[in-house]
């Protein structure tokens, strides 16, 4: 039951969750970009917050897991495996806040700047609207696509908390 819970929201858009109530979507291509720079209540937590939402969304084989690492960014393990100890914590963390390897323009999360961060570009749609030198091989996405590329945009909610997370310092809390 909770594995397919879990898929499903991964493969769906699912409604704002309280506290998420900025509602921009990402732009389809050729619109203009309009960044989800988070807003809502609470801190974020690393560990509570978003190490489990990494491993229902981004920690599967051919994206984020430990085995495949797209893009060199690993997210923990995914949600059918064990839980992200420490070392693996400090990993996914570690691997947060270095270079993106897509563009040498940002790093992957600038702490402070969500709108300076590759990831919330990426998320957002945004990342082929923010004038970067990108190593990508399509002419209409240099920058690659929207993140999660095989499934719905993340809800207005989720793309939030990751922005308030980076705002608060990208901290391993």
């Amino acid at each position: 039951m909770i594995a397919a819970c879990a898929l499903v929201a991964c493969s769906q858009s699912t409604p704002d969750t309280p506290g998420g109530d900025a509602a921009t979507s990402p732009p389809d291509e050729g619109d203009d970009c309009v960044l989800e720079l988070g807003t809502g209540e609470g801190a974020v937590s690393f560990e509570r917050d978003l190490m489990p939402f990494f491993s229902v969304t981004c920690a599967f084989g051919g994206c984020h897991d430990g085995l495949s690492r797209l893009a060199g960014l690993y997210l923990g393990p995914n949600f059918t495996e064990p839980a992200a100890d420490e070392a693996a914590r400090r990993e996914v963390h570690a691997s947060l806040l270095a270079p993106a390897s897509t563009t040498d323009d940002l790093p992957r999360v600038t702490p402070f700047e969500p709108a300076r961060s590759f990831l919330v570009l990426k998320i957002n749609g945004c990342q082929n609207h923010a004038n970067l030198s990108c190593n990508g091989t399509s002419a209409n996405a240099p920058c690659g696509a929207r993140m999660p590329a095989l499934s719905d945009p993340l809800p207005p909610a989720s793309r939030s908390l990751i922005a308030r997370w980076v705002a608060a310092g990208a901290l391993e809390n």
